[in-house]
């Protein structure tokens, strides 16, 4: 992929699902609080929201007595009919929110039996389905249309590859770029219009000052798309879009059978995240594509594949190009460069494939298995 103006190795680690980190630092349009936790991630709220209701059900909490707000200079803040006197602050002065049991450890309570483990689990889906409702109570999409996936946001070239079933992998096939033999291609993917629009939504949002977790365990800055009402977009356009191209392209991968996703846009500024150190991706096929803005830099390298050491001697460099995707396999070893001005956004799709996982925990063959 090359870049025309408006484009979007350290030690080896996988990327994966977290919320154990910073959140982006969006610009709202009234108060907000950050909070951090212990090894339960961080987010902003606005201020009129930060009620003891609200920030025990954010925490996961069955007891709203259990919740305990302490200020960063370590003085305990109090509730006066369940609402909190909580200035606007930074996410360098940000509150510490933590259980009792926690406070009383000072840090993290690692689960040890099956039993703590399970409720600890247990815990951590309550957490993402009460910031999910609370999104969905409060928050106002700037471009609703697009929350509804649409073949019009494709590029007409995918389109009308996608529109030939009786020879949709030979489309397919004369649609994409291989970049490099151990399996990196790129194809036109997105209308820009479609690009642009989904960067004023996340921007929209982000200014929203409703809760927001860091996209994954490297990317400190960006919204998990699933999180804000984008899951049923995200579904279609796996099994519309990902499917075909995985199956095509990386069928001994899993890309046959891939029926699960973790969506999200990631981020990079010259003030927040720059650049991307070197890892994997939690994912059998990923899609990556450039929504914009406009940037310098930031060229994404690949390194081989994960568990093929002949392949480690790879150096392949790709640049953004705005609506352009990439498919590579999730053990593809990558990284990305230092952007040296601008904005970028990308929109990434981890796909997964259940059988695949469950076949390879168990030593099959997954290729045997999937077929």
């Amino acid at each position: 992929m090359s870049e025309q103006g408006s484009t979007s190795g350290a030690e080896e680690s996988s990327a994966s699902t977290s919320s154990d980190a910073p959140t982006p630092t969006p610009t709202p349009s009234e108060p907000v609080v950050y909070f951090g936790t212990f090894g339960h991630g961080e987010f902003a709220l606005q201020r009129r929201l930060c009620t003891r209701q609200v920030l025990s059900q954010l925490m996961g909490l069955k007891a709203p007595s259990s919740l305990v707000v302490v200020t960063c200079e370590g003085d305990e803040v109090t509730s006066e009919g369940g609402s909190y006197a909580l200035k606007a602050n930074t996410p360098q002065s940000k509150y510490l929110l933590a259980t009792e049991e926690e406070v009383e450890e000072g840090g993290f309570v690692q689960p040890k039996t099956q039993h703590e483990v399970h409720a600890f689990l247990a815990r951590r889906e309550r957490m993402v389905e009460k910031k999910r409702e609370l999104i969905k109570e409060h928050f106002r999409p700037l471009h609703p249309e697009i929350y509804e996936y649409s073949d019009s946001f494709l590029h007409p070239d995918l389109r009308s590859a996608l529109d030939h079933p009786s020879d949709a992998d030979g489309a397919l096939q004369r649609l994409v770029t291989k970049e490099a033999e151990t399996g990196l291609y790129t194809l036109p993917f997105f209308t820009p219009h479609f690009c642009a629009l989904l960067c004023e939504e996340v921007h929209h949002f982000e200014r929203s000052g409703l809760p927001t977790t860091r996209p994954n365990s490297m990317n400190n800055y960006g919204v998990i798309l699933d999180d804000i009402g984008f899951t049923p977009f995200l579904t279609r356009l796996r099994e519309r879009c990902v499917l075909p191209l995985a199956s095509l392209l990386f069928k001994h991968r899993g890309g046959a059978s891939i029926d699960g996703h973790h969506g999200f846009v990631v981020q990079y500024t010259m003030k927040g995240d720059r650049k991307l150190d070197f890892h994997f991706d939690d994912s059998e096929v990923t899609l990556n594509v450039c929504l914009g803005m406009r940037f310098q830099g930031g060229a994404l390298y690949f390194r081989g594949i994960l568990e093929e050491e002949s392949t480690h001697t790879e150096e392949v460099a790709l640049e953004h190009r705005v609506g352009v995707g990439l498919v590579h396999a999730g053990k593809h070893r990558h990284g990305a460069m230092p952007i040296e001005a601008g904005e970028r956004l990308n929109l990434i799709l981890w796909c997964r494939s259940s059988s695949y996982r469950a076949a390879h925990a168990h030593g099959q063959c997954a290729c045997c298995a999937h077929d």
